[in-house]
């Protein structure tokens, strides 16, 4: 029983908290001993009793109080920090742990500076056959990535580096060392080869869906004389074995879903191989002939959908980028991505289409559409022109026949347009249609339909924040579509892009004609929308079909006066000497490409003369025009500075694409004319311009 004693207070005595507590208990006791010694000469004045009490009572204030100290400031403190021979015993556990872990460790100072590593990160690299001295080498030479973009990675993987021929995740942890002032910073390495190999793996083999059809057969067989049943045939087989053959070399799986349209399914990693050949089969396909006729490929559209998701999703997304392939003319692939639209091809003239079928679905849909809405606003492009007018001017005629209230936006101001104005100033139904952006902004309903004439680049709109505010919208338009999303597709109604037609005002006439009486057209309508189809065919000398003869003669029946017309078109003095100042400085290109420049202000200081932005901008298209007259020109640029803006009009003979080279600086338009606005100076401008023609000349656009 003594032992147990004897035991139990020797293991108290190991306590820091009781030996505490038997200090301070002793610390009492000694108290209460120095009062009973100095009792004898304080007994005058107090009683050995009251002086017995204040002693105890005193021994256990001070007992209390030191034990209260003690658990509240001194016992937190142990707690939280420990004893020197713990702080010992952890640091020789850590450096152990660190030295035998069995994942790479590597230890580096603020700098990159390696300083130290384990055995696992020595075994790592002799597993990839390298050895070397990794002390005092600094970190990005290793891994390719500096030390503060890991350490502002703050993921839990950590950072992905190639190393040694394996891939790895690098977690970064940095701390002080005893050093004081110094900081280290310990990199653990897991293995995440086994991970990107899968991960790659399964990127590789994901399925792209690609839809494609051949876009000109039916119009070849109507122009071809030589062509036939059996020759439509052949050339349709022909296209059906390259296309088979194409599907079988990259081992994927093509079906025909429809008279020449196919479903084409084949592994990511292809689609690599598919663009670095920028799609060579667009070309073997051009080779094929329908008879005789040397003059008409065919061709195909195709329409890709690289994006992430459900095969739902990526079949929805190769259907819309089949159709705008379709609307920018064919013989293209347009490839969709996460980042947006790629374009490849596109370097043949779309065939004009001669029946009126499609014109006459569009027209009921068209007027289907106006007359279940409570308004209709029509708006065209910025600097508008006649043809983007007439348009609009026909589009209103068809809301008013329908008995809904119509406006169109447009900048009553414009002096390039202010014959039109005048014009229509005379018919009283247009005394309050003619409204600007704001006004416009200020009439949108629920029931508003927005109609969008020649242009489909919302960057190009008259007021862009009408199409953000409209709940539904019609775009009818001849220019090739534009790569842009800007539009929500919920909120597009009907779109009529036909790349193939003449002008705006001719897919317009064809709507009116086949919606609309005889005779409701007034003639100044008539004229204005005649005015555009003169415009852009340049009087009937380019880009014309069957069909646009047919909307002119259309026009003519309402009323049109052709004297009336090209009243139009005179220009002052002004204007005609800023077209004269193109044409002073003018230089070919790679022998075959006119390019002029101007610059606005420096005109004006020069001449004197005074003449208007848009006007100065329609003198730059009229001389790229003229410049296609020269022997040998095959495309022309008008290049001309506004303030710190440089436009650029691009018009080509039909044998260059200028839409394609005005895309790679950020435009668009169609085959044979197209426009791009740039922020930079006329040096730079015509440089980059340089380049895009380069590209595409040298077959790389």
């Amino acid at each position: 029983m003594p032992e147990k004693i004897i035991d139990f207070i020797k293991n108290k005595l190991q306590s820091s908290r009781f030996r505490i507590r038997v200090i301070c208990a002793a610390s009492a006791a000694l108290y209460a001993g120095v009062c009973v010694l100095i009792f004898p000469h304080v007994s005058d004045t107090v009683t050995p009793k009251r002086f017995a009490l204040a002693a105890f009572v005193g021994a256990i204030v001070l007992a209390a109080a030191g034990m209260i100290l003690y658990d509240r400031y001194m016992g937190r403190s142990l707690a939280a920090a420990p004893s020197a021979a713990t702080s010992t015993a952890l640091s020789g556990i850590t450096t152990e742990f660190i030295v035998h872990l069995k994942q790479p460790v590597l230890i580096c100072d603020d700098a990159g500076k390696i300083v130290w590593y384990n055995a696992s990160l020595i075994h790592a690299m002799q597993s990839s056959g390298k050895v070397e001295d990794l002390h005092g080498m600094n970190l990005s030479h290793i891994l390719g990535v500096g030390l503060e973009t890991m350490r502002h990675d703050e993921s839990d993987e950590g950072t992905v580096a190639s190393v040694w021929g394996d891939f790895w995740r690098i977690k970064s942890y940095r701390f002080e060392s005893r050093t004081r002032g110094k900081y280290l910073n310990i990199l653990v390495w897991h293995n995440a080869g086994e991970i990107t190999r899968l991960r790659d793996t399964l990127t590789d083999t994901n399925t792209v869906v690609a839809y494609i059809a051949l876009d000109n057969l039916d119009e070849i067989s109507q122009f071809s004389r030589t062509a036939s049943a059996e020759s439509i045939i052949d050339a349709s087989m022909d296209v059906r074995q390259l296309l088979l053959e194409w599907a079988g070399e990259s081992e994927g799986i093509i079906r025909e879903y429809g008279a020449n349209k196919f479903l084409f399914l084949f592994a990511a990693e292809k689609l690599d191989g598919f663009i670095a050949d920028r799609f060579g089969i667009l070309d073997k396909i051009r080779t094929v002939r329908v008879g005789s006729d040397i003059s008409l490929p065919i061709t195909v559209s195709i329409g890709i959908g690289s994006l992430d998701g459900t095969l739902a999703d990526k079949e929805k997304s190769a259907l819309s980028a089949l159709e705008t392939a379709l609307q920018r003319g064919g013989d293209q692939v347009v490839l969709k991505t996460e980042a947006g639209y790629e374009f490849y091809g596109g370097r043949t003239r779309g065939v004009m289409k001669r029946t009126k079928v499609r014109a006459r679905v569009v027209a009921e849909e068209l007027a289907g559409l106006i007359a279940s809405s409570s308004n209709v606003i029509v708006m065209c492009h910025r600097w508008a022109d006649f043809d983007a007018i007439g348009s609009s001017v026909g589009v209103a005629r068809l809301a008013m026949y329908c008995g809904v209230k119509v406006n169109i936006v447009v900048n009553s101001s414009d002096p390039n347009i202010s014959g039109c104005v005048e014009k229509l100033s005379v018919l009283p139904e247009y005394a309050e249609t003619l409204i600007g952006p704001q006004e416009a902004q200020d009439l949108i309903e629920a029931g508003t339909l927005l109609v969008i004439c020649d242009v489909n680049n919302p960057t190009q709109f008259e007021a862009p924040e009408l199409a953000k505010n409209c709940p539904r919208i019609v775009i009818i338009d001849h220019h090739r579509r534009t790569a842009s999303d800007e539009i929500p597709a919920k909120a597009i109604a009907m779109s009529y892009i036909e790349p193939t037609v003449s002008s705006a005002c001719e897919l317009v006439s064809e709507i009116l004609e086949l919606s609309v009486p005889s005779g409701t057209l007034t003639p100044q309508e008539a004229e204005i929308l005649l005015a555009g189809i003169l415009v852009d065919t340049k009087q009937f000398s380019r880009n014309v079909g069957v069909r646009t003869f047919s909307a002119a003669l259309w026009l003519r029946s309402e009323g049109a006066d052709l004297g009336e017309v090209q009243g139009l078109f005179k220009t002052d003095m002004a204007d005609f000497t800023s077209e004269a100042d193109f044409e002073t400085n003018v230089f070919v290109y790679r022998g075959c490409v006119a390019i002029a420049k101007s610059d606005y202000d420096t005109l004006k200081a020069k001449l004197g003369t005074e003449t208007s932005v848009s006007a100065y901008r329609i003198a730059a298209a009229k001389s790229a025009d003229r410049l296609l007259g020269i022997r040998g020109i095959r495309a022309s640029f008008a290049i001309c500075r506004i303030g710190k803006i440089i436009h650029i009009s691009a018009r080509s003979d039909g044998s260059v694409n200028v839409q394609l080279i005005m895309e790679k600086l950020g435009g668009g338009g169609h085959f044979e004319g197209a426009a791009v606005q740039l922020d930079t100076d006329l040096r730079s401008a015509q440089e980059a311009l340089k380049k895009a023609i380069d590209e595409y000349l040298d077959g790389q656009g």
